[in-house]
């Protein structure tokens, strides 16, 4: 199915901008045959594009997301700045403080949550990484932190805390639905 929408797509545009620059991505731009196809100078993908922009000029941003705008603007276009910012409804902020009051957390304190857990093994970090991991944000920044997980999962919780010996303010949450 993506590749007849590909046929049908080729020769119908007049530029083609590949932000990712990936190989699979670079490929699909080349293959689009647009007329100028602009992408990262990177590599044997540059060869896939007549137009590039330099990957060292963007470096200086901390965020893909900043990053990705900063490959336009290289390209003389206007772009609005990015905002890291997560708004919710009221009724999810009492619903979580709700639970964050549990572990003695008030509105106005500052705290991390952290969800030590994954369904997949190979993605599931060791404990005592989570526990240096805590005991660095701890010494640094003096945040609350929380540990959250779902049912029947609240034993890697002991484990880390057991690993950190009890020396930071850290909460240890068991919710239901996670």
């Amino acid at each position: 199915m993506f590749l007849k929408s590909l046929f049908k797509e080729r020769n119908n545009y007049d530029v083609t901008i590949d932000i990712l620059s990936l190989p699979s991505t670079a490929l699909i731009t080349w293959y689009i045959n647009s007329p100028i196809r602009i992408g990262l100078n990177k590599r044997v993908r540059k060869y896939f594009y007549n137009l590039h922009y330099n990957e060292q000029r963007l470096n200086n941003t901390p965020y893909m997301a900043d990053f990705r705008l900063n490959s336009i603007r290289l390209m003389s276009m206007k772009v609005d700045s990015v905002k890291r910012d997560i708004f919710i409804d009221d009724i999810s902020f009492e619903q979580a403080m709700k639970i964050l009051s549990v572990s003695g957390v008030n509105e106005d304190e500052k705290y991390i949550t952290i969800t030590p857990i994954s369904p997949t093994f190979y993605k599931l970090w060791p404990h005592r990484y989570y526990a240096r991991l805590i005991e660095r944000i701890y010494c640094h920044l003096k945040y609350k932190i929380i540990l959250l997980c779902g049912p029947g999962e609240y034993w890697h919780l002991e484990q880390i805390g057991h690993m950190m010996g009890g020396k930071y303010d850290v909460a240890r949450l068991e919710i239901d639905g996670i």
